[in-house]
């Protein structure tokens, strides 16, 4: 789910992160000189969706621990499917509802969100 917009003008199609940590747009349309300096600009509605998800995630995964005990061990964020693993096979429909109750009850106290990167 990577972003979208343009990039010199050209429709960005994909962005991908290499090994090295090198990023690569995947462009529509001619490709700038190199070294030239270029204007980009991301598409705002679908950074916003994306970051809806993420911050949905950490809801959903919060809610789990706290119904269920059940710790998020990975989770992925595509174009049509949003998906977490947890440390247990399985947990009851009971416990499900009760992790949705928990992000509804969230969002409708229209809480601050913090992002911080941490430093250990």
């Amino acid at each position: 789910m990577a972003d979208r917009g343009l990039l010199a003008g050209a429709r960005v199609l994909d962005v991908q992160i290499d090994d090295h940590g090198r990023v690569h747009h995947v462009v529509e349309g001619p490709l700038p000189a190199i070294g030239a300096s270029v204007h980009g600009a991301i598409d705002v509605a679908r950074r916003r969706v994306h970051m809806a998800l993420h911050t949905a995630q950490h809801l959903l995964s919060r809610a789990l621990v706290e119904v269920s005990g059940a710790e998020t061990v990975s989770s992925r964020l595509g174009e049509s499917v949003c998906t977490i693993d947890v440390d247990r096979d399985g947990i009851a429909e009971a416990r499900i509802a009760e992790a949705e109750s928990f992000v509804h009850r969230v969002i409708d106290e229209d809480r601050v969100v913090r992002a911080w990167f941490p430093t250990s």
